[in-house]
């Protein structure tokens, strides 16, 4: 398990309600409010919130949250923190919005329901060409300061895979806060506060558990005094449901090992075999080139396509169909790619990747926040990472927004951080030199030279040469006046050799 990035977040508290097998593991679903700085120039207060509530009660494979809260506008630097966004899908229904505007004085101004706000659907990631989600929109019109904002939203979630908590704290101040889940005693489930106290003790009531937090005077999230692992999840209370089902897969176990069962179980029941005379064989000495030949032709003969309609967003299509379309998205070029590969006797699974700029994942709470999937294989004690949705990457390399990121490998159940492979080079490089090969490139670090100090591990080893028909066909034009060029990026410690 790699080290804790948040051992340095001053009051971080976990715990678990444990009743049965535990498993299991969710997704954060929260109110969006637009970023703005809480204050002006002169230090002059623009918004605060005066109170955030959060309540959710789960009945089976289902729950239902409530969020209250109420935001103060000192200036027009503010509105952009009353700027929201309430979003749902197949699985997330929007069961109540309720918006109420008051001015200075606390006089009603405006009352607003969902029908009152700008309505979008079928606009998703940027990558999707089409998503089932429908975002309603509120932008605050106000003419004079201050003013304050009630929001209230119910949610309902048809599985508790999406239920993952909230965000308590926020880039402004925030006078009270509480949040209390309540769930039967045979619930199993895990939760984490990041910067905040530690929950009270827990209740029964009606035959319920309750487990009850508040918080008081809490300052404004400050990115700057943060490291960028930190900021992922500062102010957050993040839950995890042990046990449900989802995509026709269950999870069973709260734990990293737990998720890549069930991801595995979505991906595998996805798989057909698709054996092409053309590259199997039973010798394993052409493996590699069998690899080579089965990826090139993946990342060639297929488009990227993303469309989520239910549940299509995390279970791909059969491997079968997508051979079949020629087109997918990253879970089903990778599903097609593994099926591909094991059926020419290669062994593969899928690896999830959450891509650069989309935050960390907390190596020491399971957790599905990853956005991309890719492939892995097996050969020779070698592992091979491919993404099929690169029609541009040569096998061996993977894209920039790939690299240096959190990835959770389904089959070894194996969850970190890609950088931690390098960072396990560089303790060792203390005591000898490393050598680094791909393909027939070779770097080598004399013993002492490389650093050791994350998040500075920032070495790209996404090197091809020889490899790609490109590259060949310009050997084969220019000849001997043929020079192979590499480029890589060195940020290790100085003096260096490169």
């Amino acid at each position: 398990m790699p080290r804790n990035w948040f051992s340095d977040l001053l009051n971080d508290s976990a715990g678990s309600i444990l009743t049965g097998s535990a498993a299991g593991f969710l997704l954060l679903t929260a109110v969006l409010i637009g970023p703005a700085a809480w204050s002006g120039a002169d230090g002059e207060e623009c918004a605060h919130w005066e109170y955030r509530h959060w309540t959710c009660k789960i009945d089976g494979d289902h729950a239902r949250s409530t969020s209250r809260q109420k935001l103060v506008v000192q200036s027009a630097r503010g509105d952009f923190q009353a700027a929201a966004s309430f979003s749902e899908n197949k699985f997330v229904k929007l069961k109540k919005i309720r918006i109420t505007v008051r001015d200075g004085f606390g006089k009603v101004v405006r009352e607003l329901s969902r029908k009152d706000l700008d309505k979008h659907c079928g606009f998703g990631a940027s990558y999707e060409v089409y998503s089932d989600i429908c975002s309603y929109e509120y932008t605050p019109a106000m003419p004079k300061y201050p003013y304050s904002v009630e929001y209230e939203v119910e949610h309902e979630f048809k599985s508790l895979f999406f239920l993952n908590g909230t965000q308590v704290a926020t880039d402004i101040p925030v006078a009270t806060a509480t949040c209390s889940l309540r769930c039967p005693p045979q619930t199993s489930l895990h939760f984490k506060t990041y910067g905040l106290a530690p929950p009270e003790p827990t209740d029964i009531i009606n035959r319920d558990r309750v487990l009850a937090w508040t918080f008081e005077g809490l300052d404004a999230i400050d990115d700057d005094t943060l490291s960028a692992l930190q900021v992922s999840h500062a102010g957050e209370l993040a839950i995890m449901v042990n046990e449900f089902k989802f995509a026709d897969a269950e999870l069973s176990r709260g734990t990293w090992a737990g998720l890549g069962e069930w991801f595995s179980q979505v991906v595998d029941e996805r798989c057909d075999e698709i054996r092409d005379p053309a590259f199997f064989s039973d010798s394993a000495a052409d493996a590699s080139d069998r690899l080579r030949k089965i990826y090139d032709r993946t990342r060639e003969d297929n488009r990227y396509v993303s469309i989520t309609i239910g549940v299509s967003g995390w279970r791909p299509r059969k491997a079968s169909h997508v051979a079949e379309t020629r087109y997918g998205d990253c879970k089903d070029l990778s599903t097609l790619l593994i099926s591909q590969l094991r059926s020419a006797g290669i062994e593969a699974h899928p690896a999830l990747i959450r891509t650069r700029g989309e935050g960390y994942v907390d190596p020491d709470f399971p957790s599905t926040g990853f956005n991309h999937v890719i492939a892995t294989a097996f050969i020779g004690g070698d592992t091979i990472w491919m993404d099929p949705t690169c029609n541009v990457c040569p096998l061996g390399v993977i894209p920039w927004g790939d690299k240096a990121r959190d990835y959770f490998d389904s089959y070894k159940s194996a969850q970190g951080h890609i950088s931690t492979i390098l960072k396990s080079l560089a303790n060792g490089n203390k005591t000898k030199d490393v050598v680094i090969k791909q393909s027939n490139v070779e770097i080598a670090f004399p013993k002492g030279t490389m650093t050791d100090s994350y998040p500075n591990l920032w070495y790209d080893f996404g090197v091809s040469i020889n490899n790609s028909i490109v590259e060949q066909t310009a050997k084969e034009l220019a000849g001997d006046a043929y020079v192979a060029t590499v480029h890589y990026n060195y940020d290790g410690e100085l003096p260096g050799t490169a």
